[in-house]
C-alpha cells in the first residue's frame, strides 16, 4: 500500500500530477495548452548501494529557445544520511585531486580537438573550439584564469573508485564536439578515507 498523497491520491498518482503541471503551460489569454518552457522532467537512477553508500544520478530536461539535458549527481551516508562531500570520501587534499583533474581533462581535450582536425581539417573550426574550453593549442592546456575551474562537487562512487564529472559550457551548435564528462579515477590513484 502507498502513502496517500495530496487530497487521498497515491504518491504516484501525485508524482504523475506533478510532472503534467510541470510539462504544461496553459496560455493565460487563449486557454491552450503547450509545451512548458524550463524544467520539464527529471529521473534518477541508483549507481551504488552498498548499505552504506548511496550514490544517485539525476536527470534534468528543460525547454526553452532549444530542449537540453544535464545529469547531476550525490552520494550520501546510509548511516546517517548525510550528503558526502569528495572529501569526506578521499584522503587525497582537494588541491591534489584538482591536479589530477586537470591533467585528465587536458588530456581529453587534446584527444577532442585532435580528432576534430583528423574529421574537418578546419583550423578556424578547431581554434574557435579551443576558444570555447580556454584551452591553449600551443601549451596544451586549459588556461583557468578564465575557465571554470574545475569543482569536486559533481561526483559518484563504486566499490572500485570515484567518477568526477566535468562538463565546460557549450553553446547547442558546439554540443556535437562536446568530450565526454565522466572521469574516473580508481582508488589506487585515489586514497580512500573509506575502511
Amino acid at each position: 500500500m502507498e502513502p496517500p498523497g495530496p487530497a487521498g491520491i497515491s504518491a504516484v498518482q501525485a508524482l504523475r500530477l506533478a510532472q503534467r503541471r510541470c510539462c504544461i503551460d496553459i496560455d493565460e489569454e487563449t486557454g491552450q495548452r503547450r509545451p512548458a518552457q524550463g524544467l520539464t522532467g527529471c529521473s534518477y537512477q541508483v549507481l551504488h548501494n552498498d548499505g552504506r553508500l548511496l550514490s544517485f544520478e539525476f536527470n534534468l530536461e528543460h525547454t526553452g529557445a532549444y530542449s537540453w539535458q544535464n545529469t547531476q549527481h550525490a552520494v550520501f551516508d546510509v548511516r546517517t544520511g548525510q550528503r558526502l562531500r569528495l572529501t569526506d570520501v578521499v584522503a587525497e587534499t582537494p588541491a591534489r585531486v584538482r591536479q589530477l583533474l586537470r591533467v585528465a581533462i587536458n588530456r581529453r581535450l587534446t584527444k577532442t580537438l585532435n580528432e576534430l582536425w583528423e574529421e574537418s581539417q578546419d583550423s578556424a573550426e578547431v581554434q574557435a573550439l579551443a576558444e570555447r574550453f580556454t584551452y591553449n593549442l600551443r601549451t596544451h592546456q586549459v588556461e583557468y584564469t578564465s575557465a571554470a575551474e574545475p569543482t569536486l562537487e559533481d561526483f559518484t562512487i563504486t566499490a572500485r573508485g570515484i567518477t568526477i564529472f566535468y562538463q565546460p559550457w557549450l553553446p547547442p551548435a558546439w554540443w556535437p564536439h562536446s568530450p565526454e564528462s565522466a572521469y574516473f579515477f580508481p582508488f589506487t590513484a585515489l586514497r580512500s578515507r573509506l575502511r
